[in-house]
């Protein structure tokens, strides 16, 4: 019985270091996928669709008008249509000087997805999608939650950011310059 409980620990202790190092090889994978990309509309959106194989249903817009400072709106134009729920009139404030124009909305979306489908994930990554927030009113850089121990950073302009979050990009891994990544 001795055996077998001690067989048990060494196992599990050999599942628990090969997980982090398979985290941290999904990070530097990620990043060297996606080194040299361009980024723009990514820097202030955050997505739903919590680590699933689903892409994103709606999408939460920074817009520094508004308080909270982010707009929920749907990737579909005929849910779109219907102001009181998801508050088009801030999408078009923010984006568009206050004129309501449905290609403005039609532009913004498809601007989202072109961006948002070039992102590459490693092919053994169990999830298609990623979870990306951006955070514009800390800094110009982009979170990418791969799943529930590891995000990736892309860091476009280190002197946007705020005191707090420079000091965490000093404890993050750096891949290079522009690319880190934490595995908890």
């Amino acid at each position: 019985m001795k055996i077998i409980i001690t067989f048990l620990i060494v196992f599990l202790q050999g599942c628990s270091s090969k997980q982090e190092y398979d985290s941290q090889k999904l990070c530097r994978d990620f990043c060297t996928l996606n080194k040299g990309k361009k980024f723009s509309i990514l820097f202030e959106i955050s997505t739903d669709e919590r680590f699933s194989k689903n892409k994103p249903k709606y999408i939460a817009v920074y817009c520094a008008d508004v308080k909270g400072f982010y707009i929920n709106i749907p990737l579909k134009i005929d849910e779109f249509k219907n102001k009181k729920l998801y508050g088009s009139e801030y999408f078009y404030k923010c984006k568009n000087s206050g004129k309501e124009d449905v290609g403005v909305y039609q532009a913004y979306i498809n601007k989202f997805n072109s961006e948002y489908e070039s992102i590459n994930v490693p092919q053994y990554h169990v999830y298609n999608n990623v979870l990306v927030n951006g955070y514009p009113h800390l800094g110009r850089f982009i979170e990418f939650t791969l799943d529930e121990q590891c995000k990736v950073y892309y860091l476009e302009d280190s002197t946007s950011l705020t005191t707090y979050w420079k000091d965490k990009f000093s404890r993050f891994k750096k891949v290079d310059d522009k690319w880190f990544y934490e595995c908890q």
